[in-house]
């Protein structure tokens, strides 16, 4: 049987490229369009709703959404003791403070380089004009691309459409170079976690505002890439996310998108950045991620939730109903410099767990209470009441199995591969594990992007939750895969997608973040 080029790309054991990249490869940090007209947003924040009609109201509140997704919410000032020179003895050091300035998003994104772009389609009887919109988190602007109203392509092109047009729906793509300059064939199992933790944030922000985001995983690419204006191999749509409409609209019949919706309009333009054929086998696992006909799209409840190892012995967690609000920690998310070593509470560590594996609606499951499709490892080394071992969370019974007891920080410290944490002084570190041979058997290789985009889920939540319990939080994939999988006692097929560090952050790690949001 002929193994999918996913498969040969997790066999590859892609690393990243070990020259550095020349400067001037590097790309412009925003993407920009030329040519465009612009329809500039405001904050909720600075609006009185009191003096506003409901339709300036709803401009503020989305363009506060906006902006509280993947806009430029803070500027950060940290000092660093960088430069750590050791003398003959350990106990001598001389440190050199280093200052660093920068312009802060609300989530993550491996090496602050944003593969993601945000689009915004906007359907008829909205506060913006109906039409199809690039958000410019640069200048907190919508850039307009397609006037009118798309929405029926929009349905049309989906595996699993609403009973009514969406009011808004948010498109995010995959902007291959912005980070594979730097990290070649590594940035395609980067930019599917960076893109789901995009997803995570879309929707405790929409939540916030009563509406329901469902994440649409299946969908035409041709018909949403060429709505946009998008060469599939330089750029592409990866997730499509539907906020509960506001009115009622009759559907008509699913038909195969036509061209007289998209015809007669002449689009923007932006720089042309490398096309992800300059890495082989990146090129073939996207080609053959892509989906061309209706008759390859799934029903819901195709792909059987993941199974859990069974343990003899197990630890449950105090019966709670407290549950953490995550969009309140949303301008204090930030990626820890350093750790200091302090045990954090069981409840502490419950509240993670909870708010990390909370069930989404999407195009895969439905409504779930629960993430089905990824399972959470938690390697504990200072947790009150825990001892010391390699656990596996189970969400339904809120319970954590153990896998392997006893002292973790020494072998872990070798995985790391890096010198800049010591993990002596790491409090917990939770790692999504995922089977990809099971998707791929149900998904083909659109399931690799699938997977990593629910442990991006994840990930942005662990961030929020941990920024929540005043703690440090920093993710890291310059680990050898196939030796944390050992380490954690994986099954077979089943494989760690990446790690997060918590702790009490060290106080030599001096910052203040100051909000852009004026």
């Amino acid at each position: 049987m002929q193994k999918h080029p996913g498969q040969n790309y997790l066999e590859a054991d892609v690393q990243p490229p070990r020259m550095g990249w020349k400067r001037g490869s590097m790309p412009r940090p925003f993407k920009l369009y030329r040519n465009c007209g612009q329809i500039k947003c405001t904050y909720e924040s600075i609006e009185q709703p009191e003096t506003l009609t409901e339709s300036d109201l709803e401009r503020a509140q989305m363009g506060q959404m906006l902006a509280d997704i993947y806009g430029l919410t803070r500027q950060s000032h940290i000092i660093k003791e960088e430069g750590l020179l050791f003398q003959a003895s350990f106990s001598q050091r001389t440190y050199t403070p280093a200052f660093h300035q920068a312009l802060l998003r609300p989530i993550p994104s491996g090496g602050a380089l944003f593969p993601c772009e945000l689009y915004l389609l906007v359907g008829s009887g909205k506060a913006f004009p109906a039409g199809l919109y690039h958000y410019d988190a640069a200048h907190h602007a919508l850039d307009i691309i397609r006037q009118g109203d798309h929405s029926q392509l929009l349905q049309a092109s989906l595996a699993h459409p609403g009973d009514t047009f969406p009011g808004y729906t948010l498109l995010l793509s995959c902007f291959f170079w912005k980070d594979g300059f730097k990290y070649g064939a590594f940035s395609y199992r980067l930019q599917g976690l960076d893109i789901g933790a995009v997803i995570g944030q879309s929707i405790i922000i929409s939540n916030h505002y009563h509406l329901e985001a469902t994440i649409h995983y299946q969908f035409l690419d041709k018909a949403i890439d060429e709505l946009i204006g998008l060469d599939p191999l330089h750029e592409s749509i990866y997730a499509v996310i539907t906020l509960a409409p506001t009115h009622h609209l009759p559907l008509d019949d699913r038909n195969t998108p036509g061209e007289e919706l998209i015809q007669h309009q002449t689009m923007p333009t932006a720089e042309q950045l490398e096309s992800v054929a300059y890495w082989p086998l990146v090129e073939a696992v996207h080609r053959a991620s892509l989906i061309e006909t209706l008759s390859a799209f799934r029903p819901l409840h195709s792909l059987e939730p993941i199974k859990r190892a069974e343990s003899v012995a197990s630890q449950a967690f105090p019966p709670t109903n407290e549950s953490l609000d995550l969009w309140q920690a949303r301008y204090q998310r930030r990626s820890a410099a350093g750790f200091r070593p302090a045990p954090l509470s069981e409840q502490q560590l419950a509240q993670l767990l909870l708010a990390s594996t909370r069930g989404t609606s999407n195009d895969l499951d439905g409504r779930s209470d629960l993430l089905l499709h990824t399972l959470l490892y938690c390697v504990v080394n200072s947790v009150q009441n825990i001892p010391s071992g390699i656990y596996s969370y189970h969400p339904q019974e809120h319970r954590l199995a153990l896998v392997s007891a006893g002292e973790v920080q020494s072998k872990f410290q070798e995985l790391l591969g890096w010198a800049n944490f010591n993990l002596f002084q790491m409090s917990i570190c939770l790692v999504p594990v995922a089977n990809y041979k099971n998707g791929f058997q149900v998904y083909g290789d659109r399931w690799y992007r699938i997977q990593n985009m629910e442990a991006g889920i994840i990930t942005q939540r662990l961030y929020l939750a941990a920024a929540t319990l005043k703690l440090g939080c920093r993710a890291n994939l310059g680990f050898p895969v196939p030796e944390m999988d050992k380490f954690l006692c994986l099954p077979e097929d089943y494989t760690s997608l990446l790690q997060v560090l918590v702790a009490p952050e060290h106080p030599i790690y001096g910052h203040y973040t100051q909000s852009l949001l004026l």
